[in-house]
């Protein structure tokens, strides 16, 4: 079994764990009670960052304190803010973009990505009625604030 095989095995594991978290979100309750004191007293019990600690451990904790305190806004029976779903092509695209990190600011450093962002974004502006030729992805931050729509001129 070739490594790209074994790394798309792995991207797909990953699109079924995402199932199986929505599954259980869907069948707990959809809010928490819990106190800023509780969880606080909980990570200084677990972390004193003198010591390493197995990923393994942090990764089923930190998802354990997720499943349990805070307001399950994928949950089938929250009604609150608009929040999309989960899906499980968006989680395996996210650890597969996670895995890769591609560089956009510069096309010759992330030119798959570029252009798979561009064909997108083309595609979609065409879906809205705009000009797809004329469509850019423009950002006005950049990191994890990059919250910015892609941009089209009519």
């Amino acid at each position: 079994m070739s490594s790209e095989t074994r790394a798309i095995g792995s991207f797909l594991d990953v699109a079924r764990l995402a199932e199986e978290v929505a599954d259980r979100i869907a069948s707990g309750p959809v809010t928490t009670s819990v106190s800023a004191a509780e969880i606080r007293g909980h990570l200084a019990r677990r972390y004193d960052f003198t010591r390493p600690v197995a990923l393994e451990d942090v990764l089923s904790d930190v998802e354990g304190m997720l499943g349990r305190w805070q307001v399950q806004v994928t949950h089938p029976r929250y009604f609150g803010l608009f929040n999309p779903s989960v899906t499980a092509a968006s989680v395996a695209a996210d650890a597969l973009a996670a895995a890769y990190n591609p560089q956009l600011a510069a096309w010759s450093h992330a030119p798959a990505a570029n252009e798979i962002e561009r064909f997108t974004t083309r595609w979609l502006a065409g879906k809205l009625g705009y000009d797809p030729r004329r469509a850019a992805a423009i950002s006005r931050a950049a990191g994890p604030r990059r919250t910015s729509p892609p941009c089209w001129s009519p």
